[in-house]
């Protein structure tokens, strides 16, 4: 009786163990946006790409994790000077723009500044 009652016992952990793994891991991967559509994204710059098109400004990871999205960041005269100078700061940024594949052409980008406690 107790050997039946412990292997049950496993049987539910094993299970409860599985299910929870998948939820981490969808909770883990983001989903890409649709092309054409406006987003609003935080992240860190970084420098573009060596074989990267001539309009492209910098790259921008949008989290922390190796598996999250990286966007390279499009943009010319000020908005593309504003966003030069940012990435040289090393500031965390918002930008807001239209996706495209993995760019965003980018309409507006500000510092992000968190409060000190």
């Amino acid at each position: 009786m107790k050997t039946i009652f412990a292997a049950m016992c496993m049987l539910v952990a094993l299970g409860f163990c599985t299910s929870t793994m998948a939820a981490d891991d969808k909770k883990m991967k983001k989903e890409a946006p649709v092309d054409g559509s406006v987003v609003t994204i935080t992240g860190m710059m970084a420098v573009k790409a060596k074989d990267a098109k001539s309009d492209v400004v910098c790259r921008l990871t949008s989290g922390k994790n190796k598996t999250d999205l990286m966007y390279n960041l499009v943009a010319t005269g000020e908005v593309a000077k504003q966003i030069e100078t940012m990435r040289a700061e090393g500031d965390k940024v918002k930008v807001t723009g239209k996706v495209t594949g993995d760019s965003i052409a980018v309409d507006k980008i500000e510092k992000v500044v968190y409060m000190k406690k």
